[in-house]
């Protein structure tokens, strides 16, 4: 069987391991679970190859996924606070309601090598570097014809921005390990980021075991329960797609995962954050700057120049607002 390297490289792997990872529930970070099925934050599909040539980036495909899951988990549940929220915006990293950052970004930071790809200790340490970017600011280059012109080096402008990322989130690791137990334990606090052999003998729709070395990076973030095992399946979000618009995989319950790890992101400003929105609040003699529900400016409502969601915003109402109008900033009182 002939086995097309996808971008994951295990041999770097094996040298890039020589500092173990964190181990899964270490306590070096707190973990939170997510309470919800994780399918209901999935990140938007993205196919790592355009018509002319593919991005071997496979790694920084896949931790951009395990990134936005918790990042689209804080937005959806209300734990994301107000200024984190208009950061985000004023920053590009939400589209379309989701948290979307460059995979090509990373993948050209990381210096992916084109056939052989990256491993995920490179990935993500990269990561931990040089931040992340929007993918509205920095797309991928659906129109680059060879490997030069996809790879091209970003902008000084371009790199600094990504660093401010770095000012306000850490991003966190562990390993998981490779069995069921663990890694369905682990679905509680976010999505697995694996390595597997990929994609061969599938039946029914499901792909079976083999015992290939992995050559692919990818998401599983379901443990399907069927009949007690036997029909049992794992459901991958991967970086191609199995149709134009689906690009879910369906992995046998024992199909043979590689460096099973958890990424996890801590936001750094959330006291900070807190303790200017309750003074805010307090101050009721003064005024409050809120933009009306029907209509905006620059696309954005503002609460005392900071920005406000339309969830946020009817929060504000909430606490007192007596008078929503008008197509501009108007002044409120209490």
């Amino acid at each position: 069987m002939e086995q097309v390297n996808y971008g994951y490289d295990p041999r770097q792997e094996e040298q890039d391991r020589e500092v173990r990872d964190y181990p899964l529930f270490s306590g070096k970070f707190e973990k939170v679970k997510y309470c919800q099925p994780l399918k209901d934050f999935r990140p938007e599909g993205e196919k790592q190859a355009n018509r002319w040539v593919d991005s071997f980036m496979c790694v920084l495909f896949s931790l951009c996924k395990c990134i936005a899951y918790r990042m689209n988990w804080r937005m959806r549940t209300g734990v994301m606070t107000i200024q984190e929220r208009a950061w985000l915006e004023g920053k590009k990293l939400i589209k379309d309601g989701k948290f979307n950052a460059s995979d090509l970004f990373l993948g050209i930071m990381a210096h992916v090598v084109q056939y052989r790809g990256t491993s995920m200790k490179n990935g993500i340490e990269t990561a931990k570097e040089v931040g992340l970017i929007a993918e509205l600011l920095f797309p991928f280059r659906t129109e680059a014809k060879n490997w030069s012109e996809l790879t091209a080096e970003p902008s000084e402008e371009t790199k600094a921005t990504a660093k401010e990322f770095l000012e306000r989130y850490k991003l966190w690791y562990e390993d998981v390990g490779m069995n069921i137990r663990a890694m369905r334990a682990a679905l509680d606090y976010g999505p697995l980021w694996v390595a597997g052999a990929a994609w061969y003998n599938q039946v029914n729709g499901v792909y079976q075991r083999v015992e290939s070395t992995a050559n692919h990076c990818f998401v599983v973030d379901t443990y399907i329960d069927v009949d007690g095992v036997k029909n049992d399946y794992w459901e991958a979000p991967d970086s191609y797609p199995t149709t134009d618009s689906n690009f879910i995989k369906k992995l046998a319950w024992n199909y043979k995962f590689w460096y099973v790890k958890q990424v996890d992101v801590e936001y750094l400003l959330e006291e900070q954050d807190i303790a200017e929105t309750n003074q805010l609040l307090s101050e009721k003699d003064k005024p409050l700057y809120v933009a009306p529900a029907d209509g905006h400016v620059n696309g954005y409502h503002f609460i005392k120049g900071v920005l406000l969601s339309f969830k946020q915003m009817w929060e504000a109402i909430f606490y007192g607002v007596k008078k929503i109008g008008g197509e501009v900033i108007e002044k409120l009182r209490f």
